[in-house]
């Protein structure tokens, strides 16, 4: 799909992943038209925001943010860290509250889809503190 910062699945796929244990998993039919006799049945993963980074990965001094629309200005830390504290214990996939464009999973979910061998994700590995 054209927004990475979304998440969709085949709904084969999300089953797998529920049947897997995968915690917090909620999805909605996505309501698209495709080409062909057999289209799949897409659902739209929910995604809650949860979660910040640590502060020792950002700037010692951020800029304001801008007075007319809230801007922080904030780029991606050059080495990221969540605040541990933050994460939720009941979630394996989420949004970061500062950076909701990014999807936050957990190593219960990164083990579930390499041993359920789906495919279309990569994954990232980040230091918590």
């Amino acid at each position: 799909m054209q927004d990475p910062w979304s998440l969709y699945a085949r709904r084969e796929a999300f089953v797998q992943l529920q049947r897997a244990g995968i915690r917090g998993l909620q999805g909605c039919p996505l309501d698209v038209r495709f080409r062909g006799s057999r289209p799949p049945e897409l659902l739209e993963v929910q995604l809650e925001v949860q979660g910040h980074f640590h502060p020792d990965c950002l700037p010692a001094e951020p800029r304001p943010p801008c007075a007319a629309c809230g801007n922080d200005f904030l780029k991606l830390p050059e080495q990221p860290i969540l605040a541990l504290e933050s994460l939720p214990t009941s979630l394996d996939v989420f949004r970061l509250a500062a950076w909701p464009t990014l999807i936050i999973v957990t190593g219960h979910w990164v083990e579930a889809v390499q041993r359920l061998a789906l495919d279309g994700l990569s994954f990232q590995t980040w230091e918590t503190r």
